[in-house]
């Protein structure tokens, strides 16, 4: 971890603090839109039910005269201040923790925030980007983001919807659906920037405890990382010692995890979905799976059962572990649950054998 670290956190905070309060002030504005479609929408079937010419007239210059105030208020200029903190906070955030853990992540930190603008891919690369990045921070669930991401999603969608029937639709009756639309909106939003706000307020607390001790403990890793490197028969980190070529640090870490890897796991390229109700053989291999990370004294870390759809189309169990080189580096690995339970009736039949030999 680089010394510089500490005052990008510094950083992130700010940023954090810039984002909840552009926030907090867009969900007023919807609050206040909210209000605003509810008493539109009184006047509107008050008009409906209006009996006489003058009770339709005053209506109707009330309800003219909020028609165009309210999608100003909803839909427009308030969102893209938050947005743009958000974005930034998101950047140095995701700077912060692909330093801090030496990761080598899919989505850098220009592409986590990059991908927003991209059609269609925005639908769930950004999603993936920050999932990627709380994952690397140790979250046990990413159930907060899922719900955010789902919210923010939806109150575009009703958004558009209600935007294009106040567009586009003619009479009473479409306005009235229109507004319609955009309370069940306002309502969706204002749950969503609760989320938001939730969300980023927890990772962010997670970075800050990145503190100083972690960078001096990460610098010491490193010496111990390079001194171990030296000490084994690997032609890799010998040529790239001897030669000058490459980054020596990295070659390190990818033999230590590769060498700490247990036995039948392969690197995890694409994490699955945490499973919360396991089935007994996966509950079986993830307690045999644990036996060893016990033993591992901080080498194994993690133990995980994920579900994730396999090559063949179906849904397949896997329970996957984290490898940590002395640095702080970390590489996930994973097995099938199958093969796991086939591995440990291998193991447990030989074990047996040899007893029976004894």
């Amino acid at each position: 971890m680089d010394e510089v670290n500490e005052p990008h956190i510094a950083n992130v905070t700010v940023a954090r603090n810039w984002f909840s309060a552009s926030l907090w002030i867009y969900g007023f504005l919807v609050g206040f839109g909210l209000l605003s479609w509810i008493r539109e929408r009184g006047l509107v079937v008050d008009y409906l039910a209006a009996e006489s010419g003058t009770q339709r007239a005053v209506l109707a210059s009330r309800i003219e005269d909020n028609a165009v105030l309210i999608p100003v208020l909803l839909y427009t200029v308030p969102l893209l201040l938050p947005f743009a903190m958000f974005l930034v906070w998101k950047y140095l955030m995701s700077r912060v923790v692909s330093e801090s853990y030496n990761s080598h992540a899919r989505f850098d930190p220009t592409l986590s925030v990059v991908w927003y603008f991209v059609p269609i891919l925005n639908i769930w690369k950004p999603y993936q980007a920050l999932k990627e990045k709380i994952l690397i921070l140790g979250f046990n669930s990413t159930g907060g983001l899922k719900l955010w991401w789902f919210l923010w999603l939806l109150s575009f969608a009703l958004s558009f919807i209600a935007s294009g029937i106040l567009l586009w639709g003619e009479g009473l009756g479409q306005y009235l659906s229109a507004i319609n639309w955009a309370v069940v909106s306002s309502v969706v939003s204002l749950t969503m920037i609760a989320v938001w706000w939730g969300l980023v307020t927890e990772i962010t607390n997670t970075v800050e405890s990145l503190n100083g001790e972690q960078v001096e403990k990460s610098n010491d890793g490193l010496d111990e990382l390079i001194e171990w490197a030296h000490s084994i028969d690997s032609e890799r980190v010998k040529l790239a010692n001897e030669t000058g070529a490459g980054d020596l640090q990295v070659i390190a870490q990818e033999e230590f995890v590769d060498r700490n890897a247990p036995s039948g796991f392969e690197r995890q390229e694409a994490p699955g979905e945490e499973r919360k109700n396991p089935t007994t053989e996966d509950l079986q291999a993830f307690k045999w799976v644990n036996s060893f990370v016990q033993e591992s004294e901080g080498v194994l870390t993690e133990p995980k059962i994920e579900l994730r759809r396999g090559e063949s189309g179906n849904d397949d169990s896997f329970v996957s572990v984290a490898v940590c080189a002395p640095n702080g580096f970390m590489q996930r690995f994973e097995a099938r649950v199958p093969d796991l339970m086939q591995e440990k009736e291998d193991a447990h039949d030989l074990l047996d054998g040899l007893r029976r030999s004894g």
